[in-house]
């Protein structure tokens, strides 16, 4: 993407194919056609009908008529995923900064490739929605999975209220799980970030009293507070 595409509607057209195969999958409506076709979905999405319809249903398609018209040169499926997810919130789906849908449609693209053929720019039946419910519902399952192994902690059964965390203090909870403890150098290999921002994540969940400090030598170790 070019400085002079960002953040603005595509005035080009553009392809939307395999990366690995090359194959083109979709070619989507013609430049001049955009600012109508994302008026009419944001007119849409503010309607009584989308309303009224069940959040995950009109999250599905609103996440397939972005892709479909395509408004941007790159970036389209990352907006639309960001677009479905905002649906989801607004409805009271996210739990805790938890669910997020970037995983599930990023694991197997030619998964996500083969469903936006099969509906081939047409407005998304059967075929796209049993996929993206699958998503939604398999990123929910990740939020329950998630949301018991921090509930089993006993640091948490005697909190007095629930702690927001981002996807990184999820990730560095999920590793003690699994590892025990962990230091800062395990962050920096793992997440590929500096020692200091490493250092920073660390003292930052010492203070929310998710983890505490345990053995302590050259690299001190962190621990379940």
């Amino acid at each position: 993407m070019t400085r002079l595409s960002e953040g603005a509607f595509r005035t080009v057209r553009v392809v939307v194919g395999n990366r690995r195969t090359k194959e083109v999958v979709y070619a989507p409506p013609a430049p001049k056609e955009v600012r109508p076709l994302v008026a009419g979905l944001v007119a849409w999405l503010n309607s009584e009908a989308a309303r009224q319809m069940h959040p995950v249903l009109a999250s599905g398609i609103a996440h397939y008529e972005l892709v479909r018209i395509h408004p941007f040169v790159d970036g389209n499926g990352r907006t639309a995923r960001a677009l479905a997810t905002l649906i989801l919130t607004m409805q009271k789906f996210d739990i805790k900064r938890f669910f997020t849908l970037d995983d599930f449609y990023d694991s197997d693209r030619a998964a996500y490739y083969a469903v936006l053929k099969r509906t081939n720019g047409t407005y998304p039946g059967t075929p796209w929605l049993e996929y993206f419910l699958e998503g939604a519902w398999i990123s929910l399952h990740r939020v329950k999975e998630r949301v018991l192994l921090l509930s089993s902690d006993e640091h948490k059964k005697g909190a007095g209220g629930q702690v927001a965390l981002s996807e990184r203090q999820m990730q560095i909870i999920e590793f003690i799980h699994a590892h025990e403890s962990v230091k800062s150098a395990d962050l920096v290999r793992a997440y590929g970030i500096s020692r200091q921002a490493a250092g920073r994540e660390l003292a930052r969940m010492v203070e929310l009293g998710l983890i505490r400090t345990g053995q302590k030598g050259r690299a001190t170790r962190y621990v379940m507070a």
